[in-house]
This record gives C-alpha cells, sequence and structure tokens, in this order.
C-alpha cells in the first residue's frame, strides 16, 4: 500500500513537474529532502515546463493557508453552545462563564473558539500548526491573510520568505519550503488522531436510590475503575443508569427502558435488578455485583463457566451470617432475642436466614423473622419488638431502600436496639456494628470485568467470584448512645471505628 501525501493538496508533484526523487518522497508520505526540492524547482526543470521557484513557493504557500480549511471538512461536525447570561460583561458575568467552561471539560468537550455578540470571529490555521506564522518569521499581510482563513497573495508569499524577512530571524526560503513539504505529509495523520472516538455504551441498573450514600460511592467507583481502564465517560464511553428507588414494582419498568437502550454490557446491583434484567435478554452480557447466592438463585448455573449472559461478583458467603450474629453477642453479651429484618417483596436468600439462625440458637439467642416493606409497618414492627428487653436489630440481603434503612436506623436508637448490618457503609450511617465485604474490591472486579466484555471477551470465559475481602466496622458514637460500653479486644480487631 503507498501512502500519499494528496489528502489535503492531491497531485502536487505532477502539477509543479517535480522530478524523480521528489515525487518518490512524496508518495511515501514522507518530508521530502532539501536535495530533492532545490533539484524540484532548479532552471533546468523548469526548462522542461516545470513551474518557476518563485511561483512554486506561492502555490505551496497557498496551498498551505487552505489546507486547515479541508481539515475541517474533514472533521465531524463540531456542536455549538450559546452561553447567555442576564447580566453585562463584568467580573461576575467572566466567573459564571468561567465555571461553565470547567464543567463543558471535565464532560470531555474541548472548547475550539468562543465568539462572542458584536465580536468578529477569528479563524486561525493553527488547528494543525500553532503559531506558523512566528516560526517563519511571516509579516503582517501573511499573519493577516492566515488569521481570516484566506490564501495568502503572492505578493504576501514573496514578503514572507524574502532576504529582508530573513535578516529579520525569519527562516530562509528552501527550509521554509522543506517544512512545508514535511509538514504537508505528517498532517493526515493528525487528522485522524483529531477524530471522536467511538462511544461505547454501558448501562447500569440499581435497586435502590439515587441519593443513597452507598449508591454514589459505588457509581463513583465504578467511573474511577473504568476510567483508569481507559474508558473515560463523554470521550469513549457513556453510563446510562436507571434507580428503582427501592420499589420492586419500579424494577421491571427501569430495566425494560435499559435493554431498550441497547448497551453493550449492563453492569447491575442487587440479585432482584439482576433476575429482572435476566428476564428480558439473555444476549446483552450482565456483570453484577451484590446478588447472594447466584446459583441457589437461578442466575448463573455455573460459577466456573457462566453458560449465559450473567457473571460477575457476589457478596455473599452464608457463613458470614453467623459470623454477624457471633460479632452482635460479643459486643453486647446481653442480647437474647434478635429481629431478622427483611422485605418480603423481593427475594431473599432462604440458607442465609437458616445461617443466622442456627448460629444465633448456639448462642442462646432467639431469632424472630420481621417481614416489612412500608414504613408504617417498620414502625409498628420495631415497637412492637422493643416492648421486650435485651433485643436486637439484624436487617438481612438485600437491604431495605435506604429511607426505610434510615428510619430503622433512627427507631433502634430511639428504642435503645444495638444493630448490626452485613455491611460497613451501614455502620457508618449510625448502625452499631458493620460487617461484610469490601465494596471497592466488589466494584474493582467488576469493572475489569466491564472492561473486557467491551474488548471482546465472552462472559463464559469470565467465572464468578467471590469476596476475599471483609472489613468490620464499629460506631463508638452509636455505642455511647445506646449506653453500651464496647469490649476493648472487638475494637482491637475494627477495620475502622468511628468516634
Amino acid at each position: 500500500m503507498r501512502r500519499r501525501a494528496d489528502l489535503l493538496l492531491p497531485a502536487c508533484g505532477e502539477k509543479v513537474g517535480m522530478r524523480g526523487r521528489f515525487r518518490q518522497a512524496q508518495n511515501r508520505g514522507n518530508a521530502p529532502s532539501p536535495a530533492a526540492l532545490r533539484a524540484a524547482t532548479s532552471p533546468r526543470a523548469a526548462g522542461r515546463g516545470a513551474v518557476g521557484r518563485g511561483d512554486f513557493i506561492t502555490l505551496i504557500g497557498g496551498a498551505a493557508a487552505t489546507w486547515p480549511l479541508a481539515v475541517r471538512a474533514q472533521q465531524p461536525a463540531m456542536p455549538v453552545i450559546g452561553f447567555l447570561h442576564i447580566g453585562t460583561a463584568d467580573a461576575y458575568t467572566d466567573s459564571a462563564l468561567a465555571a461553565f467552561r470547567r464543567g463543558l471539560q471535565q464532560a470531555g468537550y474541548v472548547e475550539a473558539g468562543t465568539r462572542r455578540r458584536g465580536d468578529r470571529v477569528k479563524r486561525r490555521a493553527d488547528l494543525l500548526l500553532p503559531a506558523c506564522g512566528e516560526k517563519v518569521g511571516m509579516r503582517g499581510p501573511l499573519r493577516l491573510a492566515q488569521n481570516r482563513g484566506n490564501a495568502p497573495s503572492p505578493a504576501a508569499l514573496r514578503a514572507t520568505t524574502s532576504p529582508r524577512a530573513a535578516g529579520r530571524g525569519a527562516m530562509h526560503r528552501r527550509s521554509f519550503i522543506t517544512m512545508l513539504g514535511g509538514a504537508a505529509a505528517t498532517w493526515p495523520l493528525v487528522v485522524r488522531a483529531q477524530q471522536a472516538e467511538r462511544i461505547r455504551r454501558v448501562g447500569v441498573l440499581v435497586l435502590d436510590t439515587e441519593n443513597a450514600p452507598n449508591n454514589k460511592e459505588t457509581l463513583a467507583r465504578l467511573r474511577e475503575n473504568l476510567a483508569q481502564l481507559g474508558w473515560i465517560e463523554g470521550r469513549n464511553v457513556r453510563l446510562d443508569v436507571r434507580f428503582a428507588d427501592g420499589d420492586p414494582d419500579r424494577l421491571r419498568p427501569s430495566a425494560v427502558e435499559l435493554v431498550g437502550l441497547a448497551p453493550e454490557v449492563i453492569f447491575v446491583q442487587s440479585a432482584p435488578a439482576t433476575i429482572a434484567l435476566q428476564q428480558l435478554t439473555q444476549t446483552i452480557p450482565i456483570v453484577f455485583v451484590n446478588v447472594g447466592d447466584p446459583v441457589g438463585q437461578g442466575i448463573v448455573k455455573s460459577i466456573a463457566r457462566p453458560d449465559g449472559n450473567i457473571t460477575g461478583f457476589t457478596n455473599l458467603f452464608a457463613s458470614v451470617a453467623g459470623k454477624c450474629v457471633n460479632l452482635l453477642k460479643d459486643a453486647v453479651p446481653a442480647v437474647a432475642r434478635l429481629a431478622l429484618i427483611f422485605n418480603p417483596r423481593v427475594y431473599v436468600f432462604e440458607d442465609y436466614l437458616a445461617e443466622i439462625e442456627s448460629a444465633a440458637a448456639a448462642r442462646a439467642v432467639r431469632t424472630i423473622r420481621t417481614p416489612v416493606s412500608q414504613p408504617a409497618e417498620i414502625e409498628r414492627a420495631v415497637d412492637a419488638f422493643a416492648a421486650e428487653p435485651n433485643g436486637a436489630l439484624y436487617p438481612v440481603p438485600p437491604p431495605l431502600s435506604y429511607p426505610n434503612v434510615q428510619l430503622v436506623l433512627k427507631l433502634a436508637v430511639e428504642r435503645k436496639l444495638p444493630t448490626i448490618f452485613p455491611a460497613r457503609n451501614f455502620a457508618r450511617d449510625g448502625g452499631l456494628i458493620g460487617y461484610g465485604p469490601n465494596n471497592d474490591e466488589l466494584i474493582r472486579g467488576a469493572s475489569s470485568y466491564v472492561d473486557r466484555i467491551l474488548r471482546g471477551t465472552k462472559v463464559g470465559d469470565l467465572p464468578v467470584q467471590f469476596p476475599t475481602k471483609f472489613d468490620l466496622v464499629i460506631n463508638l458514637k452509636t455505642a455511647k448512645a445506646l449506653g453500651l460500653e464496647m469490649p476493648h479486644d472487638l475494637l482491637v480487631l475494627a477495620d475502622e471505628v468511628i468516634e
């Protein structure tokens, strides 16, 4: 394959009667040597009908001035954004405009130029060759023509490369021609690099609400991890996020909307959301986190080699449930009753509940299954449970919606009920103890699966993985509000202690 420099200036060598060496260098996409240039414009070449040196320089200069216009024609359409402010052009307006620009830059838009009402538009030819006029010592007429985007006149070009201009530090005529030839050979490559990258589409489905801190943190980690893997939102990837606001009835409409967007891969959080997607598509790859037992719930048939379109990183071992019971009993030895709070409208991992009940019986703790879904039901259930002493609350996964979790935390402090949650973030929100897998590790792993799927890896080659790191968080502020003294040995084991 021959690489030509005639993308922007077709068959220039033929027009000026270039000899063999110069034409060969041009057709290979290389800058011609000074010797080839001198030969191409020699009197001997001119005698065979070639263009003279002065006219040749004029031709090259005119083409150089018009090449940026051809480049713009080859680029995708550039969006035009207006900025309208009610005030006058003062410091406050400038500050608002600067903030607006920063927001656009963070979203991946690079400003090419700005025009205010009443301003004259200045179009520069330095998109591909910055400040060319300064580098070759251009004088007024050429710089003005260049800034206007017009081809310079022959008189302006002769003035640019005249001995008088050279005396002021400008390039000599031969060096100037050599520089233009080299730039012409490389500009097509720059044009390709400036063209927009393909935008890949990634869907995200979350069961809970958008304002839940845990969801905000999860999405922030997902974006950060994808960026580290080369997927920059707004540049080469787009995230379409849908929330069900903790309402199982809203899961399917949200899932239908997301699947209708035809993303190349979907990141999903929670088992109910994963199942909702599974019922709608068997072709779009799905990467899950925090689904409990994926085999027991029918999400996948094989852990090692998922045979459908779903894989990911789960968050639970059944044995973790028993660990939570023992941590609570070690922290508050007086606990004799434990309410297992869950939403009956979503799937609850039965083996997880059985593990809790087994571990509780071994520590002489009686468990009470407490299904609730509405705030009024939560208040009635907690008030009835608190009527007897030595009780504690254990909201089991999948977690309640964020507003309902906040209600449980509020009631627990008011009724003096210790709480334990299967994740660290709930202790940060006010729970007494949080113990569960490190969410950052799960999101990092899921992000790597999204990356690999976008790069062509099949779902069946990505085994389901389990957490390897667990965190223990103890909230001493909550302990103080409950009138509890936490054992020193337990505090030493904690990964985080909230004072």
